[in-house]
């Protein structure tokens, strides 16, 4: 008898279990049916588990739609664009698609001149200034249209940035995630200023406590605890604002005014310990928004959260 047909068998009949309780049959036998897909599904994710090391459970969400960030190729961005050009770069990162090899995509075909320009709302003159810059510094490279040879298609270079796969990891090729869903609220909702200000501080992010750090890639370790609001890894070594500011190549006080607006936007956290200030970004920048979260992510998140509300009831208050 298949399954169907078992199914339909059960159809207005009653099971009684050992405390007298009555249940619906083919509910029961669903149930029953559900728990063994589930671990069945478990059991082959275990194995793709076990046969790559880069396999990505469903629960995460959208992990592999994530821009990969070379921390010490970006530091040479940081240094050689200017805010608007800054911004301009990640706007156009946005277009990289999955499995493209870095080539800039829109509705399904690769975009020239015009469409880049359409996309950052630029006309031809600025939109050509803008790729002959990136192109010159090597952060995009020209690609020969295969319909149209005299028009110019871009990808952007892997040395800087790649889309939705994993490099061998090397000392020299340490990279952070900018996850896509998150980017694209944050050029919906940021500032241009405060967009290129989150991209800068990219390469010092620490890859798992979300800090702004000398050593970025250094092993986590249990924080010492002061307090819910003062929280620190002794192996860290934290950036100052002064360090900050000379990092992003940005006015001292034009830093003070980012932090406090990215404060209250709740994409970034400042947190004191021992009279020293240390700066967080949001994790969900650069950790995917899953329905699956650890509890250390938890904790940092309820963190923010906590921070971003205390942060406006003081504006509130000082407006008051």
């Amino acid at each position: 008898m298949s399954i169907v047909e078992s199914m339909r068998a059960l159809d207005g009949k009653r099971i009684v279990d050992e405390n007298g309780e009555v249940f619906d049959a083919r509910s029961v036998f669903e149930d029953i049916l559900q728990e063994q897909a589930q671990k069945a599904q478990r059991q082959r994710e275990g194995l793709k588990r076990k046969e790559t090391k880069n396999y990505i459970p469903p629960e995460y969400g959208g992990l592999t739609e994530f821009i990969g960030c070379f921390r010490n190729s970006m530091k040479d961005i940081v240094l050689d664009l200017s805010p608007m050009e800054c911004g301009v770069l990640i706007t156009i990162l946005i277009k990289m698609k999955k499995g493209k090899n870095g080539l800039l995509i829109s509705g399904g075909k690769p975009m020239n001149n015009k469409d880049i320009g359409e996309h950052i709302g630029k006309g031809r003159t600025k939109t050509n200034e803008y790729l002959t810059k990136f192109v010159s510094l090597g952060i995009l490279e020209e690609v020969e249209n295969e319909e149209d040879k005299r028009v110019k298609n871009y990808r952007v270079n892997p040395h800087y940035h790649i889309m939705g796969k994993f490099p061998d990891s090397t000392e020299e090729n340490r990279f952070i995630k900018l996850y896509r869903n998150k980017l694209v609220e944050m050029i919906d909702g940021l500032e241009l200023s405060e967009l290129v200000f989150i991209y800068k501080l990219l390469p010092i992010c620490h890859h798992a406590t979300f800090e702004l750090v000398h050593n970025p890639t250094a092993r986590y370790t249990s924080p010492v605890i002061e307090s819910e609001e003062t929280i620190q890894n002794a192996s860290l070594e934290y950036f100052n604002i002064e360090e900050l500011a000379d990092f992003t190549n940005m006015k001292l006080s034009s830093v003070k005014r980012l932090i406090n607006s990215l404060s209250q936007k709740g994409f970034l956290m400042v947190s004191k310990c021992s009279g020293i200030d240390s700066y967080t970004l949001h994790p969900h920048i650069v950790f995917p928004k899953g329905t699956k979260t650890y509890k250390r992510i938890q904790d940092i998140l309820d963190r923010f959260e906590n921070f971003r509300k205390e942060k406006l009831r003081r504006s509130k208050t000082k407006v008051s």
